[in-house]
């Protein structure tokens, strides 16, 4: 479960064309730029117990070093930084903070710390595209432009959302934000406009990618998805269709000709990522016992898709990768990360995996 769909490997030419699905996607780009341009124009401000404000006040942001040393030093005080916070990371495992911080009330939000390598010389030309949030599940099916500041509310939907976050991408965006005001000769800006225009309205990316498969994971359980429901003063357009179009006919085509595992997540829809393996894969980082607990949590909505669509194909196709993910399973069970902190819903997809594999004698 943790070993599986990291590699670019599975980058290959898809399968299925799917012209609903190229739709979508150029109207979801041409939308995000208004969008953003939106949000660039107006002013947010957020509680100053926002996790993300304390952290960026936690830290100095020096103009004195290079910003090579500055990304390193960084680098070096993040682990006070996730100990003050109580962020899960390769060293310390924390249960949930149940105060909403991206979603809503409803959602245990899960907030792992990550540090992954990144190129610096590419990072300065592209720094407003950086993602230093990204999220791995949540229960939303909806397709709304609604930035994720903890208020998100478009449906009844409830469960577990997982979130990473690489604080020294975060703290390289924030000073190069800065650096643009500074050299424009504009005063500083609220930490909040900072998150809200560039990390938090990034996370929007991943957070649509996540839909779109919760959307089609609905379509192969024959479940109703939310409606269009954006909360912001600015007319964007309903893709509802295009992305139920997009589901139900990969759904189809997967029930129709079976297909691997991998070549499924190979040519499921999206909407920003070119590949759903790009949304999926796991940060670059120590696999300790304290962290696993969360990546197995983050991924097992994978895997449960995964298993019911083995037991509608009814096919022999899968046979490698349900052995992998039968072993894999007995080795979280018998070092016993399965009951490590793990809440009742995911409990529940725990049993549902257990059931899928053995009705398909693992």
């Amino acid at each position: 479960m943790l070993s599986l769909f990291n590699e670019p490997m599975f980058h290959r030419a898809r399968i299925y064309n799917i012209p609903s699905e190229a739709v979508l996607k150029r109207r979801y780009t041409e939308d995000y730029v208004k969008l953003h341009s939106y949000l660039l124009s107006r002013k947010f401000i957020l509680p100053n117990d926002h996790i993300l404000v304390k952290l960026i006040k936690s830290v100095n942001v020096s103009f004195k070093r290079d910003l090579y040393d500055y990304v390193e030093t960084i680098r070096d005080t993040t682990p006070d930084l996730e100990a003050m916070l109580k962020l899960t990371s390769p060293l310390n495992f924390y249960l949930p903070n149940y105060k909403s911080n991206f979603y809503n009330s409803k959602c245990t939000e899960v907030l792992i710390s990550v540090r992954e390598d990144f190129d610096i010389a590419d990072a300065l030309k592209n720094w407003k595209n950086l993602e230093p949030l990204k999220v791995m599940n949540h229960p939303f099916t909806d397709l709304s432009y609604t930035p994720l500041v903890g208020k998100y509310v478009s449906s009844n939907a409830h469960g577990m959302v997982y979130i990473f976050l690489d604080v020294p991408k975060l703290m390289f965006q924030y000073r190069m934000w800065i650096r643009e005001q500074l050299n424009n000769k504009q005063p500083v800006g609220e930490i909040s406009k900072f998150l809200i225009d560039y990390p938090l309205f990034n996370l929007m990316k991943s957070h649509t990618d996540i839909a779109m498969f919760n959307r089609v994971h609905n379509v192969l359980r024959k479940v109703e998805s939310d409606p269009f429901n954006s909360k912001i003063g600015l007319a964007t357009l309903d893709n509802t269709k295009y992305a139920q179009a997009a589901a139900e006919v990969f759904v189809a085509q997967i029930i129709k000709s079976p297909i691997r595992f991998d070549e499924i997540i190979q040519n499921m829809p999206t909407v920003f990522n070119k590949d759903f393996i790009d949304v999926i894969r796991l940060p670059d980082i120590a696999k300790t016992r304290q962290v696993k607990t969360v990546l197995v949590g983050a991924r097992l909505k994978l895997f449960e898709f995964l298993l019911e669509v083995n037991a509608v194909q009814k096919s022999s196709i899968n046979r490698t990768w349900l052995n992998t993910i039968s072993n894999e399973l007995r080795y979280l069970n018998t070092e016993n990360i399965l009951k490590y902190g793990l809440l009742a819903d995911t409990d529940d997809q725990v049993r549902n995996i257990r059931r899928l594999l053995a009705d398909a004698g693992y």
